[in-house]
């Protein structure tokens, strides 16, 4: 099975020619690339979304936003329509990243309602979820990682659980947190295998496996196999090093080279 890399810009290369520039570069060095073991989303800015379809969606690259509002249209000033991200090619969004969490105040709950959304309107969600470095310290890990999958996934439509990917993404080792000390092997494995446990409580066996599970947090070409390959995630959510194509690319490189 291939391993889902995923590449989150962020609020960044917000000027047009930062976007055609990335995209161009991209282009290019991914010829030399086979991608046999890997599949690739780029989630970008709602404002760049056309730019990333219209260049890379026809060379077998998917296209993601990073967020949607819970609603499919209406009186909401500013909100992002998940029907439009997917009308203008999207197929993947990202929702409950821990910056959306800390920055707008984004609840379980809200997230939720977009995860509905999003779903039904028949994009792939990737739902973030993780410990602050206080939780972790307390030992919390378990609980935080149970209170948000059962939160946010409420009333979650179990027959479109293959669109979905929980993303454990620690807080405390996100590239923005400047982390000393990443995660272990042994501690995301261990993560992981909590994640699966709760997710066969809530679904069972057979649709629990229909869900698959990222890690996300300062994912670069040096650990993406102690965070990746070696834990039997079944992909990687990028920040930082997704900004730089070579950087991004050299990971996939790796696990093309697994």
């Amino acid at each position: 099975m291939k391993k889902i890399v995923v590449a989150n810009l962020k609020m960044n290369l917000v000027l047009k020619f930062e976007s055609n520039s990335w995209v161009s570069k991209f282009s290019k060095q991914k010829q030399n690339i086979s991608f046999d073991k890997s599949e690739i989303v780029i989630c970008s800015s709602p404002i760049h979304l056309t730019t990333f379809v219209d260049k890379l969606k026809s060379s077998g690259v998917a296209i993601g936003a990073q967020d949607c509002f819970w609603e499919r249209k209406g009186s909401y000033t500013g909100g992002v329509s998940a029907t439009a991200i997917k009308s203008l090619g999207g197929e993947y969004v990202i929702l409950g990243h821990s910056e959306r969490r800390k920055y707008f105040g984004e609840t379980d709950e809200l997230v939720a309602l977009k995860l509905k959304t999003s779903t039904n309107v028949g994009l792939k969600s990737i739902l973030c979820i993780g410990e602050t470095a206080e939780e972790k310290k307390k030992d919390l890990t378990g609980q935080i990682l149970n209170k948000q999958l059962n939160n946010c996934l409420d009333n979650f439509p179990q027959g479109q659980l293959d669109r979905l990917l929980v993303c454990y993404e620690p807080v405390w080792a996100i590239s923005s947190n400047n982390p000393t000390n990443p995660p272990t092997t042994d501690e995301i494995m261990t993560t992981r295998l909590m994640i699966k446990k709760i997710l066969v409580k809530k679904y069972g066996i057979k649709l629990a496996e229909k869900i698959k599970i990222l890690y996300g947090g300062s994912v670069d070409q040096r650990n993406v196999n102690e965070v990746c390959l070696e834990t039997g995630m079944d992909g990687i959510l990028v920040g930082r090093a997704s900004l730089v194509p070579n950087e991004f690319l050299g990971i996939i490189k790796k696990i093309e080279q697994d």
